[in-house]
């Protein structure tokens, strides 16, 4: 039986530079993303081999679109989880969606979202491994030692966690630092988005 479920980011947006990291090409959050910051030059890359395009600390949000549930093990989750810090900027914040699935339990769901200008994008999802467990709690259990969460929302299965970086540079003040004059002058100008292939980035 597919379960159905419809998420609404008509109003949802982002600023700064935005990686978008995910195994599908599901174009939401880019097209989100352009949808509220037109005016804005986009680069786009879906090629891993562009990796080293992705520049380190440089993001101010870096986003996981129903794409945890898709790796095997907690592992793999905390090596994605890790390279995130790589990319974000000391203040960034991580922003994560995503769908709960239980032990000995087959997932096959649609999830609908909506989107501006009465927009709907399907997605569809299935996990046919009885083995392999994944959880709002254990997700939040994996970020909690370098994220401070932010706001956790839960509907049914589905859950979205924004967080916000910890970092070794909390009482620097970044609005009067040169490092931060620099990247301002470039925000907004970029969206990456990195496809993966297990664990690696």
């Amino acid at each position: 039986m597919v379960k159905e479920f419809t998420i609404n980011l008509e109003k949802e947006s982002f600023k700064g530079n935005l990686l978008d990291i995910g195994g599908k090409n599901y174009g939401i959050i880019y097209n989100l993303y352009k949808h509220y910051n037109k005016d804005t030059k986009l680069e786009y890359i879906e090629n891993s081999k562009d990796n080293e395009k992705i520049e380190h600390k440089y993001y101010n949000v870096v986003t996981l679109f129903f794409y945890l549930n898709s790796l095997w093990s907690n592992v793999d989750m905390k090596k994605i989880i890790k390279e995130c810090l790589n990319y974000l900027k000391e203040d960034g914040e991580i922003m994560i969606w995503d769908i709960s699935k239980k032990y000995n339990e087959v997932l096959h769901c649609s999830i609908k979202v909506m989107l501006p200008e009465n927009k709907m994008k399907e997605i569809r999802i299935k996990d046919y491994n009885l083995l392999k467990s994944k959880s709002k709690e254990n997700t939040v259990k994996i970020i909690e030692p370098y994220f401070d969460i932010l706001e956790i929302r839960e509907i049914k299965e589905l859950y979205y966690i924004r967080a916000k970086r910890k970092g070794l540079y909390k009482d620097e003040d970044f609005t009067n630092s040169n490092k931060f004059k620099v990247h301002s002058q470039q925000l907004s100008s970029k969206i990456f988005k990195s496809l993966h292939k297990g664990s690696k980035l």
